[in-house]
């Protein structure tokens, strides 16, 4: 999933700016974390969104158009917090 190798990619370019006074960095220890909750959260919506659609569930399609807007709006918000 590209979420978690950028975030991936993120923290390792932090690690490498900051070494060990990254601790000290808490806007980019904060945008890291936000990064972290959102990715966890895309991963959660779309295994639920899965499970649904592979059981044939009533509610399958509507939690797929769901997972979409949510994965894509986090998508935004992630990608709008680089720049």
């Amino acid at each position: 999933m590209q979420s978690i190798q950028s975030f991936g990619q993120a923290v390792e370019a932090a690690l490498i700016k900051y070494g060990h006074g990254v601790v000290e960095e808490q806007f980019v220890l904060n945008r890291l974390a936000s990064a972290a909750i959102d990715t966890y959260t895309m991963i959660v919506v779309l295994s639920r969104a899965t499970q649904a659609l592979q059981s044939s569930l009533p509610s399958a399609h509507l939690q797929e158009l769901m997972t979409k807007v949510w994965c894509d709006e986090v998508r935004i918000c992630i990608y709008s917090e680089q720049q």
